[in-house]
């Protein structure tokens, strides 16, 4: 039954047209954000539940990315950093539809790489700082401890980002910011997440970009950060802030 029911929202768009697809949009998106749509669907033990539900995403993202995007995005944002790793799975394939939308590509792998004009056409449309905010949050659950989460959001970043290294550069604040509060979060899981996420900004920028400074550090997650620093950088790496790390 309830699958049928989230069955029906999948299909009522295209019965309904363009004739109220915001106030449509609008519901399913509140529904999404309020936890409804979440729990009784994309967090579902039930297979077929989920398909449903995530199926109803899909079909809303197709419809209404371009016309209702400032009532979908919120909604999808949320779920990236949801602690369920189904809604998380969810959530970050359906900012991948958003996406690929925006950037005027199907997200498909035959159609290759991201190319640069895909990140200039989502930054016009979303505005610099929401699309630091997202590619963030997308860069942070790249290391996830749920593979499929993984996998997901690695596709999103291959097809939307041309130049990870760049990239990284231009959304650092807001990445520090991002990894900071996972790294001081109570959640096991998150502290994982954030510590292979640093590991990672290390071996891809290097030297040259291995400073993090925040102007509230908060010890304890420093040390934990500093730890897979150490880690993921080489011996020549090291040598270079050795007085820093170790005062004589």
């Amino acid at each position: 039954m309830r699958d049928g029911y989230l069955t029906l929202f999948k299909y009522l768009p295209r019965s309904l047209g363009v004739s109220i697809p915001e106030l449509f949009a609008a519901g399913v998106a509140c529904n999404f954000r309020c936890g409804w749509f979440a729990r009784t669907g994309l967090a579902d033990e039930n297979e077929s539940v989920r398909d449903a539900a995530l199926g109803v995403g899909h079909v809303l993202v197709e419809h209404y990315a371009t016309t209702s995007l400032p009532l979908l995005l919120p909604a999808v944002e949320d779920g990236i950093l949801n602690d369920n790793w189904r809604i998380q799975q969810s959530s970050v394939e359906l900012l991948g539809d958003l996406l690929f939308k925006v950037a005027g590509t199907s997200g498909k792998s035959d159609e290759g790489s991201s190319t640069e004009a895909h990140g200039r056409a989502i930054i016009e449309v979303l505005g610099r700082d929401k699309c630091n905010e997202i590619l963030a949050a997308l860069y942070m659950v790249r290391t996830d401890v749920s593979l499929s989460v993984r996998q997901a959001a690695l596709h999103v970043w291959k097809t939307i980002v041309a130049n990870t290294p760049k990239t990284l550069k231009e959304i650092m604040p807001v990445l520090m910011n991002t990894l900071i509060s996972f790294l001081a979060s109570s959640s096991s899981e998150r502290r994982q997440v954030a510590a292979q996420a640093l590991g990672e900004l290390v071996r891809k920028l290097g030297e040259r970009d291995a400073s993090f400074d925040h102007p509230n550090p908060i010890p304890r997650c420093v040390c934990i950060g500093l730890s897979e620093v150490m880690a993921s950088a080489v011996k020549s790496q090291l040598l270079i802030f050795m007085d820093e790390l170790i005062p004589t």
